[in-house]
This record gives structure tokens, C-alpha cells and sequence, in this order.
């Protein structure tokens, strides 16, 4: 009986570990929708697309699709959709016009069908000069500097 009390707090522990790496991912998840967002250029009502190579979720609302030729665009959804677009492990579009998406279409995330409220090209290039910026700054680690061949310091 008197490993009870220890279980307990192993447990709780446990909880609170995970909770706190939750947490922490989160932030992350954030802070890279916000790069992706400030990079994002005005809006477009209609993208024309081949094959879609991928998908992520970004932030709450928002998917970033890697159009096979065309670049990446930021789809900003309806209201509806926004707890499970993290969550979520497939999507599934729902379009008029075949090879073409606009806001007045659909993207299907965890049965949920989520009209489309914006589309935005994302400027790819400086999205990961931006994470690149804010991962160097974030590790403590400068740039490097030359070594000096001389010896003089």
C-alpha cells in the first residue's frame, strides 16, 4: 500500500510532462502560421492547380497547399473546421471545376465541409529565410565569423 502515494505522483508528473510538451508545440505551431501568414501575398479568387503534392495545417483556420507547378497557397477556412484542421490526418477538396479551386468551393476536413474564405499565394522563398532567421536567433548561435588565419585574434 505504500507505493500508492508514489504511483500517484509518477502519474501526475507524467500528466503534467506531457501537457507542457503539448503546450510548447503549440507555440511553435503558432509562431510558424504567423511566418506563413506575413509572407502570404494579396488575395486570388480562383487557383488553378494539376496535382496537389501536399498539405499542413497552419494555425486554427488555415491549410498550406503545395500545388504540383503553381507554388504553395494559403487557404483560409470557415468557422466551422477550425478545432479539427490540426487534428485532422487527411483532407479531401470539394470543387465546382475540376483542376480549379475558388472561395466559393470546399475542402473537407474530418467530415466537416469548410468553404474556402481566402486564397493567398505564400512567397515560399521568404517563409524559410524567416524560420531560418528565427531558428538561428532562438539557438543562441550567431552567424559564424571567419577564423583568422593569422593568429592576430
Amino acid at each position: 500500500m505504500a507505493n500508492i502515494p508514489l504511483v500517484k505522483n509518477l502519474a501526475v508528473a507524467l500528466l503534467m510532462f506531457v501537457l507542457a510538451a503539448c503546450a510548447g508545440r503549440q507555440t511553435v505551431d503558432q509562431r510558424s502560421g504567423e511566418v506563413y501568414f506575413r509572407h502570404a501575398g494579396n488575395e486570388v479568387e480562383q487557383v488553378r492547380y494539376a496535382s496537389i503534392r501536399g498539405w499542413q495545417a497552419v494555425g486554427d483556420d488555415s491549410i498550406l497547399l503545395d500545388l504540383a507547378g503553381r507554388g504553395r497557397y494559403l487557404f483560409t477556412l470557415s468557422a466551422n473546421c477550425h478545432s479539427d484542421i490540426r487534428f485532422t490526418n487527411s483532407i479531401r477538396l470539394d470543387a465546382q471545376l475540376r483542376g480549379v479551386l475558388t472561395r466559393f468551393d470546399r475542402i473537407i476536413v474530418s467530415g466537416n465541409r469548410c468553404r474556402i474564405q481566402s486564397i493567398r499565394p505564400v512567397d515560399m522563398e521568404a517563409v524559410r529565410a524567416d524560420l531560418a532567421e528565427r531558428d538561428e536567433a532562438e539557438s543562441g548561435a550567431g552567424p559564424l565569423r571567419p577564423i583568422d588565419q593569422n593568429g592576430s585574434g
